[in-house]
């Protein structure tokens, strides 16, 4: 909560993880829900891309370069963005 020094900023692994788990949950459930009113149905599915979009962010380097996945460790690690520099 405390703002890093010189404004670096973190991209946490396992926070983003709890975010994608958190949209599979919700999916679940919504599929769930949906099984007696179909309304529930969009939920399903914005939960399902919202899960996508949270698991590319992690692992896909394209766009930022970088990737919180190492496959040499076989381990998600945080990203220390601080002086135009990317650090796993």
């Amino acid at each position: 909560s405390t703002p890093l020094p010189g404004g670096a900023r973190i991209d946490q692994s396992d926070g983003t993880a709890w975010m994608g788990f958190y949209c599979i949950l919700i999916m679940k459930m919504a599929i769930e829900l949906a099984r007696e009113d179909p309304v529930y149905q969009d939920c399903a599915t914005k939960f399902f891309e919202h899960f996508l979009r949270i698991s590319s962010a992690m692992i896909k380097r394209e766009k930022k370069g970088y990737s919180l996945w190492s496959e040499e460790d076989g381990f998600f690690y945080d990203a220390l963005h601080a002086n135009n520099e990317v650090t796993l």
